[in-house]
């Protein structure tokens, strides 16, 4: 359920183009899992990491979001995987 409200407001929280390219995955534990479509989105998003955190804590407070991490989707031949 606080998976589904995080991604209700994450392009308005990570910005469009950025929504766009990164989505969140998973949350445990206070942990959400984002998977980006490519490392330069993986790397905005650590880059904005902070402020991501600090606005999901705000709009979604009961999502108890402490922290990020992020993982880049890769595709190969017959599928997609995930880097960390």
């Amino acid at each position: 359920m606080h998976l589904a409200e995080i991604r209700a407001v994450w392009s308005e929280v990570a910005g469009q183009d950025l929504g766009a390219a990164a989505e969140p995955r998973s949350l445990r534990g206070g942990v959400l899992v984002v998977t980006a479509a490519h490392p330069l989105a993986a790397e905005e998003v650590n880059l904005r990491r902070e402020v991501i955190v600090r606005e999901l804590q705000r709009r979604v407070p009961q999502a108890s979001v402490r922290r990020l991490r992020v993982v880049v989707r890769v595709r190969s031949g017959g599928g997609e995987g995930i880097v960390p």
